[in-house]
């Protein structure tokens, strides 16, 4: 378990957490502010049918199925590089604007750090400052070791970024009101509402159908309808149904695609589940800090600042721990927090016990990629968590997003957006790097003597031959995987097996000219003894 808190101290990432389901809202601002006019998808308006079922098929020019982060980051893309009529479809609700008082709800969403790939993307899109304006910046570390009472603070002084965080549903606010703002004419927004089946129709035009269903509860009036386009986006996650149809029609894939797309997943080798929990520290504390506490019971906390000044925390254990798995009242809870971190146990409130007691395990996602083509002709292209799943504590899974969604970005421009060249080429410059990227964190994924040969083992030749030969050196692997100045994921893995031979070799050299001086002492030394 301290080989994770020793992965927080390298980089910040995506802290899991709460409930992302919001409120059933439209965006607006009170309180005499200018309303936010978002062009939101209403079926019972639309279409004044009495079935369940709507006959009426629409034609859109481009389709984005998925309203996260980097579904709407591509729909602000390519409407900034002039495409229009955009429509995005989401299968949860509209959060809140991204200044309301919600925010203040410590429970309301989980915490995301947006680290050097995420925020040059976002710099790109001229997005950064809006959303900085909502994140706080971690400008250190926290620590408490096992039993500790004291903390430990360390200042991230020497980082080049430093991580901004913010709940997931409040970067989404943020978007959206870049959206409302700018493209509000070429991007319709269409929430509740998920695709629930695909059909390739390439013998008539337009090329794709998608079945679109709400998911409402009670569901709309009409709830399912057909729309047509000849270019989708599938950013909708590990469950996307745009990849699930590429999966399912290899021969049509490789037909356009000159190869099928597969889908590797692999087996959670090293499983680990967690709790949430608010931490609320003292008014006079820093909450600039990212906070961490390990403990000899193989479990570790960790907790994120969002810009009120909340700390949002989890508790990561393996799912037979049985110091958390028989925790069933507020006593037990307080018991066991006195016990593991003794150091924090006063900050949390009985009624954040009781949550914590209530609140069921989360599990931490399985790793996987797909490949080796991200694209179906022109008609399709895959971005995002659709494309690869890593463990969070890695914290590259929405910056890599939005890196995704910048270099296809520069595959438009660089094809003139003709997207039969410049889909192949997304392919080309990203699908290496997303395997690279999952190959190396499952890397790091491991435990026992594998964990110290293959984690902890090149972290610490990496420091000692980085402060002998800065010039020569690259940083560790995390770091470099953190800092979009070191290339692609694939360029990063390539460089690191170079630094790899060379130490190789430095290390061959030098046991070479200790076991020469050796033999040579050992000659003289057997000289001297007979011939003197």
């Amino acid at each position: 378990g301290k080989y994770f808190f020793f992965l927080f101290s390298l980089c910040i990432g995506i802290t899991p957490g709460f409930n992302i389901h919001g409120t059933n809202r439209a965006i607006s601002r009170k309180n005499g502010k200018n309303m936010i006019k978002m062009r939101i998808f209403n079926p019972t308006n639309k279409y004044k049918e009495k079935s369940n079922e709507s006959n009426e098929t629409k034609k859109f020019e481009n389709v984005i199925v998925g309203g996260g982060p980097s579904g709407l980051a591509t729909a602000i893309m390519l409407a900034r590089r002039g495409y229009k009529d955009i429509h995005v479809y989401e299968k949860l609700d509209v959060p809140p604007p991204p200044d309301s008082e919600e925010w203040g709800d410590i429970n309301r969403s989980y915490m995301l750090g947006i680290g050097g790939r995420g925020q040059c993307a976002l710099n790109k899109m001229e997005l950064l400052d809006k959303i900085k304006k909502y994140c706080m910046t971690v400008n250190g570390r926290m620590s408490w070791n096992a039993n500790q009472i004291e903390p430990k603070i360390s200042e991230f002084s020497d980082r080049k970024y430093k991580a901004c965080t913010l709940a997931r549903d409040r970067l989404v606010a943020c978007l959206l009101e870049e959206i409302s703002e700018k493209y509000a004419e070429q991007i319709s927004l269409n929430y509740n509402f998920d695709c629930t089946d695909i059909k390739w129709q390439l013998e008539k035009s337009p090329k794709v159908q998608l079945t679109i269903t709400s998911t409402k509860n009670p569901p709309a009036k009409i709830s399912s309808h057909k729309i047509e386009t000849n270019f989708v986006v599938g950013a909708d996650g590990v469950k996307s149904s745009v990849r699930l149809s590429m999966e399912e029609n290899p021969e049509l894939v490789e037909s356009l695609s000159g190869k099928p797309m597969k889908v590797f997943k692999f087996e959670n080798k090293n499983e680990r589940i967690y709790k949430t929990i608010p931490l609320r520290v003292p008014k006079d504390w820093r909450v600039d800090l990212n906070y961490q506490a390990q403990s000899k019971m193989g479990v570790n906390f960790e907790a994120l600042p969002s810009v009120e000044g909340h700390m949002v925390g989890l508790i990561l254990y393996r799912p037979e721990n049985d110091d958390i798995n028989n925790i069933k009242t507020i006593y037990q809870a307080r018991r066991f927090f006195k016990k593991a971190f003794p150091g924090l146990e006063r900050f949390f409130t009985d009624e954040d016990l009781k949550g914590f007691v209530k609140r069921p395990p989360s599990s931490l996602p399985s790793f996987s990629y797909c490949g080796p083509v991200l694209h179906m002709g022109p008609h399709a292209v895959l971005l995002g968590d659709t494309i690869k799943t890593i463990k969070p504590y890695f914290g590259l899974g929405v910056n890599s997003a939005f890196e995704d969604v910048m270099i296809l970005n520069d595959c438009l421009e660089e094809c003139n957006d003709d997207l039969a060249e410049a889909l192949p080429l997304f392919t080309k410059k990203r699908a290496s790097s997303v395997k690279a990227l999952v190959d190396l964190s499952r890397g790091f994924d491991t435990t026992g003597w594998k964990q110290a040969l293959f984690f902890v083992g090149p972290i610490i030749v990496d420091g000692f031959f980085r402060k002998l030969f800065p010039q020569i050196f690259k940083p560790n692997t995390i770091v470099m995987l953190q800092m979009p100045e070191e290339g692609s994921f694939a360029q990063v893995r390539r460089r690191k097996w170079l630094d790899r031979v060379m130490q190789v070799s430095m290390i061959c050299a030098l046991g070479q000219g200790v076991f020469s001086l050796a033999k040579a002492i050992f000659r003289r030394s057997i000289m001297t003894l007979f011939f003197v």
